[in-house]
């Protein structure tokens, strides 16, 4: 899918985050923010707002699809993420 469906359980409501211009390969979490990668190359940071979903920003570097990513918050505010052009980056 083009887009991130975010269910919530105690309210029976969804929330659709559209931004990727390709199939949506992974999703990570971290409080109250969402990484997503997709084939389109690029990553997306989601803040959740408490009623919305905020869209901060892209990130752009990869030059194949973004198959991996995941928050290391032990490290501070860093996110790793691994594509198809057999490159890891830590941003």
């Amino acid at each position: 899918n083009l887009f991130i469906r975010v269910f919530f359980p105690e309210t029976g409501n969804t929330k659709f985050l559209w931004g990727h211009s390709d199939i949506v390969l992974a999703l990570d979490t971290f409080g109250s923010y969402i990484a997503s990668s997709s084939k389109d190359n690029m990553i997306k940071i989601w803040k959740y707002t408490g009623s919305d979903f905020l869209l901060l920003g892209t990130l752009s570097g990869h030059n194949q699809s973004v198959g991996t990513i995941h928050f290391a918050p032990q490290r501070g505010h860093y996110l790793l993420s691994g594509s198809a052009d057999l490159n890891v980056k830590l941003w």
